[in-house]
């Protein structure tokens, strides 16, 4: 007996629902109609856990970016991080196997920009004590201006 791929997932948990007794998640409860779209998620070939997201944010951010390259996907699991209290699961986002090697290339990209914005803007509190080019006074690195004569922070190159 052959075991078919299941097409249809809940909307709330991921929860597979093809050929389920009734139109009820037994997962979550979120209800279903196994004819209405609008009320399922669901992949035109096998579900693939594209990238695990450090947290929602990262994971809806990475959603949107292949949603504006026409690659549909879904954000699973952030249902499960409460408030004040660790996760149980990070964030992952989801695409059908047929867009795979397309959200691929799309999420290389990504993270390509990402890890180019923060070598271009570095967390400050991670950078080095900078010298106010004013008065002389030594600055920490989280301040955008010298606490002594509000001179601006020198732009990098300006300080190198």
């Amino acid at each position: 007996m052959a075991v078919t791929q299941p097409k249809k997932f809940c909307q709330n948990c991921g929860y597979p629902l093809d050929g389920l007794p009734e139109n009820r998640c037994p997962e979550c409860g979120r209800t279903f109609s196994p004819t209405d779209p609008s009320t399922f998620k669901e992949y035109l070939g096998a579900p693939c856990r594209l990238y695990v997201a450090r947290d929602a944010i990262e994971a809806h951010a990475v959603h949107s970016f292949l949603a504006d390259r026409g690659i549909p996907s879904d954000v699973m699991g952030e249902s499960l991080q409460l408030p004040g209290a660790l996760p149980t699961e990070l964030p992952c986002v989801w695409v059908g196997s047929e867009y795979l090697d397309r959200a691929k290339e799309a999420l290389a990209a990504f993270l390509r920009a990402e890890r180019e914005e923060r070598d271009e803007h570095p967390d400050p509190l991670l950078g080095e004590p900078w010298t106010c080019p004013n008065c002389g006074e030594r600055v920490e690195p989280q301040f955008t201006h010298c606490w002594n004569c509000q001179t601006p922070r020198p732009r990098r190159a300006d300080s190198e």
